[in-house]
C-alpha cells in the first residue's frame, strides 16, 4: 500500500545548486513533514500510529544519486460514523482555510490528497474498515534548494 501511494505523489525537483544539506538541515525536513501529516492525521481522528519515516531514493534518480526523499506514513483510526463524500468535504474546508491546496479526491481509491507549501499528502481513508493511512513528503531534496522552508533556516 505504502508504495503505491508513493507512486501517485512522488516526483524530483530539479535543482543545480551545490549547497550543503547538513544534518540539521535533514531534521528540519523530518520534523516539518511530521508535522504536516500528523496535522492530517488529527482531523481524521485518534490513535495515531507512525507506520513508516524513512529517506528513501527519489524515483527515477541515477544510481548513486544524493536525491532523496524523507517519507512519513501514520495510521489513524477515524472517528464516528462519516461517509468518505462527508470527511472529504470535511477535510477540504478545513485544510483550505489553514492555506493548503485541495489536489484532488478519488472516491473509487479511498483517496483525497492535498499540498502544503512544498509538502505532498496522500491519505487513503477506509470508512468501512475504521481508519485513514496518511503518507506524504516534502519531495525530493538532493540540495538545500529543494527544502520546503529553506527561506527559515537561513534567518
Amino acid at each position: 500500500m505504502l508504495a503505491s501511494t508513493l507512486l501517485l505523489f512522488s516526483g524530483c525537483a530539479a535543482t543545480d545548486s551545490s549547497a550543503e544539506l547538513t544534518p540539521a538541515v535533514l531534521t528540519s525536513v523530518e520534523e516539518s513533514t511530521r508535522e504536516h501529516m500528523t496535522a492530517v492525521a488529527e482531523q481524521l481522528g485518534t490513535d495515531v500510529s507512525v507506520r513508516t519515516q524513512e529517506w528513501i531514493p527519489c524515483l527515477g534518480s541515477p544510481e548513486g544519486s544524493d536525491r532523496s526523499e524523507y517519507v512519513y506514513g501514520t495510521r489513524v483510526e477515524l472517528n464516528g460514523s462519516e461517509s468518505f463524500d462527508e470527511i472529504a468535504d470535511r477535510m477540504h474546508a478545513h485544510f483550505e482555510e489553514e492555506g493548503w491546496v485541495w489536489q484532488d479526491t478519488n472516491e473509487s481509491l479511498s483517496l483525497v490528497r492535498l499540498t502544503h507549501e512544498d509538502y505532498i499528502v496522500a491519505a487513503s481513508i477506509f470508512v468501512d474498515d475504521g481508519y485513514a493511512s496518511i503518507t506524504g513528503g516534502a519531495g525530493c531534496i538532493g540540495s538545500i534548494d529543494d527544502v520546503p522552508e529553506r527561506d527559515l533556516l537561513s534567518e
